[in-house]
């Protein structure tokens, strides 16, 4: 998860098979252990994510949250039947997610050559 910036507010490990969606719930309740001030929970306006968050209880656990979901509609999914309405110019915006992920990656091949680079055993 991370701001509109591309600055990283929590990261949360999960087995490499499992659905990035499964764990959304800990990574809400991460974010609002480590939000700026204590005991103020952090409550985004706008929640954007690819089409593997497109689920139903997703978009309602949003709405009882307050946070508008701003994921794509599946190709076969009636979007009338959704409980908001896209917004199609807040999804263009989630390319910053994608680049903070990227620059994470790339951040963990470095350190992983300098590890393999410095430490003999």
């Amino acid at each position: 998860m991370c701001v509109s910036l591309g600055h990283p507010l929590t990261a949360v490990l999960s087995p490499g098979q499992a659905y990035e969606s499964k764990s959304l719930k800990v990574v809400w309740d991460q974010a609002n252990i480590c939000g700026r001030n204590a005991g103020e929970p952090i409550v985004p306006a706008k929640l954007a994510g690819d089409k593997g968050y497109r689920y139903d209880w997703i978009d309602h656990w949003l709405l009882e949250k307050e946070t508008q979901p701003v994921v794509a509609s599946k190709w076969n999914e009636d979007r009338t039947q959704r409980p908001v309405e896209f917004d199609n110019m807040a999804y263009r915006r989630h390319g910053v997610v994608e680049q903070m992920i990227g620059w994470l990656n790339e951040s963990r091949h470095g350190m992983r050559r300098w590890h393999e680079t410095t430490c003999r055993w």
